[in-house]
C-alpha cells in the first residue's frame, strides 16, 4: 500500500510556526521560497512533500528579536544568513528569556574586552545553570563557585584565580562570610576583581558590563 497522502499546508500558518512570528518576517520568508519556486504569489496553501525544500530555502534567515545584542550576536554565530525580525519568545539568541539575553550581552562585551575566562564566587545552583546555558556558543569560559558551603583553602583557589581573567564575587547571593577571602587575599595584581551588590544575575551580567565599558577597575 502507498503511504497516505498529507493534506497540504497554510503557507502563513506554517511560516509562524517556523519562528517567522511576525508580518515583515513571514513577507520575507515568503519572498524566498516564491524565489525558489516553490509557490506562487497569492498561494496559500504548499504541499506536504516540499517542506524539505522549504526549510532548506529558510535556512538562509535567522530570527531575532529587537533587543541588543542579539542582532550583533546572530550575525557573528550565523555569518551570512539574513536577520528578520521576529517576536522574542523565538529569537535564536535569547528565546525571550531576559536573563540569557543579558548573559549573551554580557558574554559578547568580554570577548570585546578580551577577558575569555571569568571567575564567580556566589550565585545558586539555578543561576549557574542559567549562566552556564547563557555563556554556550560564546568564547567565554566561566568557573563558577558555590559561596554557600565551606569555605575554600587558599590552596584550592589559587589556580583558579591565576586562571581567571576576571575575578566576580556575588556577594548578594547566599555566601559563607569567608568564602570569597582565598580568592580575593590571593588575586595577582592583573586580575580585576569585582563584586556586586545587587541581587539577579542580569544585575551580575550589568555590572559586569559597566566594567568592560570601562577598559579598567
Amino acid at each position: 500500500m502507498s503511504a497516505p497522502t498529507r493534506a497540504p499546508l497554510n503557507i502563513d500558518a506554517f511560516l509562524a510556526g517556523e519562528g517567522f512570528t511576525t508580518p515583515d518576517a513571514r513577507a520575507e520568508a515568503r519572498a524566498a521560497i516564491e524565489a525558489a519556486g516553490l509557490t506562487r504569489p497569492g498561494k496559500q496553501n504548499i504541499a506536504a512533500d516540499k517542506l524539505p525544500r522549504v526549510r532548506a530555502t529558510l535556512a538562509q534567515f535567522v530570527c531575532v528579536c529587537v533587543h541588543p545584542p542579539c542582532g550583533q550576536l546572530a550575525a557573528s554565530w550565523w555569518p551570512g544568513r539574513r536577520a528578520v525580525v521576529v517576536l522574542p519568545a523565538n529569537c535564536a539568541v535569547c528565546g525571550g528569556s531576559s536573563q540569557r539575553r543579558a548573559v549573551r550581552h554580557m558574554a559578547r562585551a568580554l570577548e570585546d574586552c578580551g577577558w575569555l575566562r571569568l571567575l564567580v564566587i556566589g550565585g545558586t545552583s539555578v543561576q549557574h545553570q542559567e549562566l552556564r546555558f547563557g555563556l554556550q556558543h560564546t568564547r567565554v569560559v566561566a568557573r563558577l563557585v558555590d559561596g554557600s558551603g565551606r569555605a575554600h583553602t587558599s590552596t584550592e583557589a589559587r589556580p583558579h584565580v591565576l586562571w581567571a581573567q576576571l575575578l566576580v564575587v556575588w556577594s548578594s547571593t547566599p555566601m559563607h562570610h569567608k568564602a570569597s577571602i582565598p580568592y580575593t587575599s590571593q588575586a595577582p595584581a592583573r586580575l580585576p576583581v569585582v563584586i556586586t551588590t545587587k541581587p539577579g544575575l542580569e544585575a551580575l551580567c550589568r555590572t559586569v558590563i559597566a566594567v568592560t565599558e570601562q577598559g579598567r577597575l
